[in-house]
């Protein structure tokens, strides 16, 4: 299959070979699935206008709320790395006004709230996530982060290493956690 085949290709670092077999994915996809794929690896190779393209009109689409939310959350991921948190922020609240315990909407929120330096809120968001969904990565990631920059290092290595264990590949929360033993 197409997909497996660029699979290969990015698990082998020969990720510009994918991009073709992507693209057969993304336009023979029935739903939204194979222009996420798309985009995420546009995200992944900075290619952010690229990934835009593509995310604009699935967030906009009215057909598939779930493809229009994971749109919409990528998209302010982006506005997240280019520095746009108010931006970011009124995406994710977007997300949340449709679907108020979307545990990926709350842990963006919990993060961008984070960079925002409005760590009470962000602490709120964080342990609204956990409750919904004590075993995601993300959400313990950003918990942790913010128990560390509360300096209760207990709890933030307690956050950290579930988040860790969660997802062992997960190497911010890795790092972060070995500075918070420090």
């Amino acid at each position: 299959s197409n997909r497996a085949l660029a699979y290969l290709y990015m698990a082998t670092g020969r990720a510009p070979e994918a991009e073709p077999y992507l693209k057969i994915v993304a336009d023979s996809s029935a739903d939204a699935t194979g222009k996420l794929i798309l985009a995420d690896y546009y995200i992944s190779l900075a290619r952010a206008d690229e990934a835009r393209r593509l995310l604009e009109p699935i967030a906009a689409s009215t057909g598939d709320p779930s493809a229009a939310n994971a749109a919409t959350l990528r998209r302010a991921g982006l506005n997240v790395a280019a520095g746009q948190f108010d931006v970011a922020l009124q995406q994710v609240d977007g997300v949340l006004a449709k679907t108020p315990s979307d545990p990926d909407a709350l842990a963006a929120k919990a993060e961008i709230l984070f960079n925002l330096k409005k760590p009470d809120e962000a602490l709120a968001a964080a342990h609204q996530v956990t409750e919904g969904s004590p075993h995601s990565a993300r959400a313990q990631f950003a918990l942790g982060r913010l128990y560390a920059l509360r300096h209760q290092d207990a709890d933030a290595i307690s956050a950290l290493t579930k988040a860790v264990q969660a997802n062992p590949q997960f190497a911010a929360a890795q790092l972060e956690l070995a500075r918070s033993y420090l």
